[in-house]
């Protein structure tokens, strides 16, 4: 067993912007069977740094409107067939209505999603993806008999705040299958918004 006299350091620290937390040990004189013991504990340690650690603020839009992505955790794929892309829209359909935002342009990717988004009175930007995201694991682990994340841990989003930029970020979304090669026009893809400005 671990033998208290020996010299054990344990160190949390957290490295500014990017909220890393990690844990250095040093042990004398232990056992294989001590060092795996201490390893376990280590990773716990480190799995509670990660939940608790604070994360960078996002950065609030003055028109409301965001660039929001979701990937795949470990960039798995998220959609496999029709019924896949279709529960997922039929989502953007039901929160929008229930949450009031205004959706913009969206495009469903193999192993991610993109939305130009904006929030409404009902609910944060936050809340939204929240309710469309757990909805969507929901019943996503139930049709493929699975259990666990679908999406990483954080949806990534940035503010949109001119009418240029916004231009720029419709183009970006709606151009995402013809740049993968998944078709050579906009609206040949049939799940994104292509064709509703057509």
């Amino acid at each position: 067993m671990v033998n208290p006299e020996d010299k054990v350091t344990v160190c949390a620290e957290t490295s500014g912007d990017r909220g890393r937390f990690s844990v250095s040990f040093f042990l004398t004189g232990w056992s294989l069977a001590d060092k795996i013991q201490f390893k376990e504990a280590y990773i716990q340690i480190e799995d509670w740094g990660k939940m608790h650690m604070p994360r960078t603020a996002r950065k609030k839009s003055q028109s409301q409107i965001y660039h929001v992505m979701l990937r795949g955790i470990n960039k798995q794929q998220i959609f496999f067939d029709e019924e896949d892309h279709r529960f997922f829209l039929g989502l953007l359909k039901r929160y929008k209505e229930s949450c009031g935002y205004d959706l913009h342009a969206y495009c469903l990717m193999g192993n991610h999603v993109h939305l130009l988004i904006q929030e409404g009175e009902n609910a944060s930007l936050g809340e939204i993806i929240r309710h469309i995201g757990s909805a969507f694991v929901y019943w996503y682990n139930i049709k493929y008999e699975r259990a666990g994340h679908l999406f990483q841990d954080r949806y990534k989003s940035e503010p949109v705040d001119t009418e240029a930029y916004m231009l720029t970020v419709f183009r970006y979304i709606l151009m995402n299958p013809v740049k993968a090669g998944l078709c050579t026009r906009v609206e040949q893809y049939p799940y994104s918004s292509a064709k509703e400005y057509l």
